[in-house]
């Protein structure tokens, strides 16, 4: 009969540890830059072709962990942690656009095989009681849809400093990648918009135009998770709640004329509601804070049947024109923006 050998707990307890030791030793870790479809194709499975370098007029000051380029381009991320195994790490150790570790990280993406990256490997936490509320036309200053996220404490989550991006996921299994300046801003992280159209004008004059085709397809979706990827931190999930993105009127501003100090202009609506645009709110001459109301007959006339305004001594810039929706209750105001050279 064969003796079984009997092992001690503290033997056991060292095995153990030198296993894992030798399991740890298996993998490297180092920092890159990542473009965002780089950083992304893990998060979205593979589906981040659309996500790429964008324009803003918030760049590097505001953003410090984005990477930018001359062109004003926000091109990725810097610095994300990554580990590879022995055999990728001996294939890329001449590689300059790592930066080795000595040490382990808690959270990172692995290199793979193929080059790709895979998604981060990090903790989370899941928050339930989050109310969200919609805003559309003109009342969305920032694109198309403009969401805020109410009754939940996201103090700790700081765009400019901890915020490496966060995903929308609908109802359907897509999900839609977000990003600084685009779809979020350094103030907080409780409002986001997206732009589905290209009728949308940027209202603070900078001529940014957003990622309107890559969001194209959420409209009539109905979002039911919000992920904040946080940098050496839990993820923050939030969930149990839906919100249905409606189809929304919008209107088109095309310049006709700019001759002998006077612009015309013709508006086009594209509107499956009830709800009419016949009469102008008021009209802004410029973006954000400097922005000028015109007056009425003094500075502009506009002819509803033919839906053209006609500006007097026009400046050169941005205008917004706000069109006022005969029935809230089925469709917002709606905002119109052209620039004149």
């Amino acid at each position: 009969m064969k003796r079984v050998k009997k092992f001690s707990l503290l033997a056991l307890i060292l095995l153990f540890a030198v296993s894992n030791s030798a399991l740890a030793d298996d993998y490297h870790y180092a920092t890159t830059d990542m473009t965002w479809k780089e950083f992304y194709s893990g998060e979205l499975g593979g589906k981040a072709d659309n996500v790429d370098a964008y324009t803003s007029a918030t760049t590097i000051k505001r953003f410090p962990e984005v990477v930018t380029n001359n062109e004003n381009l926000i091109t990725g991320l810097k610095n994300i942690k990554v580990r590879m195994s022995e055999e990728i790490y001996n294939k890329n150790l001449s590689n300059n656009r790592f930066n080795w570790s000595d040490k382990a990280f808690n959270e990172y993406k692995d290199l793979n095989e193929d080059g790709t990256f895979s998604a981060m490997f990090t903790t989370s936490k899941e928050i339930k009681d989050a109310k969200l509320t919609l805003e559309t036309g003109a009342a969305a200053n920032w694109g198309s849809y403009v969401i805020k996220i109410e009754s939940v404490d996201l103090s700790s989550i700081v765009p400019t400093e901890n915020l490496l991006g966060a995903i929308l996921e609908t109802t359907d299994g897509s999900r839609y990648a977000l990003r600084p300046a685009e779809n979020y801003w350094r103030k907080s992280a409780a409002e986001i918009a997206l732009t589905v159209d290209d009728a949308y004008v940027e209202i603070h004059g900078t001529g940014v135009v957003r990622n309107y085709k890559y969001f194209a397809d959420i409209v009539g979706k109905t979002i039911n998770k919000i992920t904040y990827l946080i940098k050496d931190a839990d993820d923050i999930i939030l969930s149990g709640f839906e919100l249905n993105l409606p189809k929304v009127p919008t209107v088109r501003a095309e310049i006709l004329k700019n001759e002998n100090k006077n612009l015309e202009v013709k508006f086009e609506f594209s509107n499956d509601t009830g709800a009419t645009y016949t009469e102008i709110a008021k009209i802004l001459q410029g973006g954000g804070k400097k922005a000028v109301a015109l007056n009425e007959g003094a500075d502009y006339t506009y002819d509803a049947e033919k839906a053209t305004l006609n500006i007097k001594e026009p400046q050169a810039g941005l205008y917004q024109v706000i069109f006022r929706s005969s029935n809230k209750d089925i469709a917002p105001s709606l905002r119109a923006g052209f620039y004149v050279e």
